[in-house]
């Protein structure tokens, strides 16, 4: 028998399973190390260190979600990020909620382009403002620009009627709440 099973092959197949089976002893053997390493350093961290892992992670998330959230709505409002960001920060510290704040530029967008194409009440709003929607060469300006412009001509205009008057013209509905903005003045 033992000719026989050496002339088949039997033994070497014996011998393949014995070293499979010691290999996978072996994983085994690791994988359970590893567990050890881990739940001690999780141990070390306790509960609390733990949950400041989760909490850095989620904290980078958020970070990153709002960072792609303004990157967005810049680039839909036609201003750069950076000055979205003040802007809100300014809005936010007036009372005034950013949502109001982003519909307002997107309304003053839309108006700009308006009085650009010849609507008389647009032009003449941003007229009365001292705003100028085009550049040299009759080209539109940025959002940017006519932003800043006509933040600073509603910041000089000191009957508040007439501020509000205006700022709803250009802004649209969320135009007086935006006029909160300029409480401390155009800077």
């Amino acid at each position: 028998l033992s000719a026989l099973s050496r002339r088949i092959g039997l033994d070497r197949i014996g011998a393949a399973v014995s070293n499979l089976g010691n290999r996978i002893r072996g994983l085994g053997d690791g994988l359970g190390a590893t567990s050890r390493r881990l739940a001690s350093f999780l141990g070390l961290l306790g509960a609390g260190g733990a949950g400041a892992i989760t909490a850095a992670y989620g904290l980078a998330k958020s970070a990153a979600d709002v960072g792609a959230e303004v990157f967005d709505m810049a680039g839909k409002l036609g201003i750069g990020a950076e000055q979205l960001q003040e802007y809100r920060f300014a809005a936010r510290m007036s009372g005034v909620e950013v949502a109001a704040f982003d519909k307002g530029v997107e309304k003053l967008g839309i108006n700009a382009v308006e009085a650009s194409k010849g609507n008389k009440n647009m032009a003449a709003a941003f007229k009365a403002l001292g705003v100028q929607v085009k550049g040299t060469g009759g080209r539109m300006r940025t959002t940017e620009d006519i932003l800043d412009d006509t933040m600073l001509a509603l910041s000089s205009i000191e009957d508040p009627l007439k501020r509000n008057h205006l700022a709803f013209k250009v802004f649209g509905k969320s135009g007086v709440e935006l006029t909160k903005i300029l409480a401390d003045g155009a800077g």
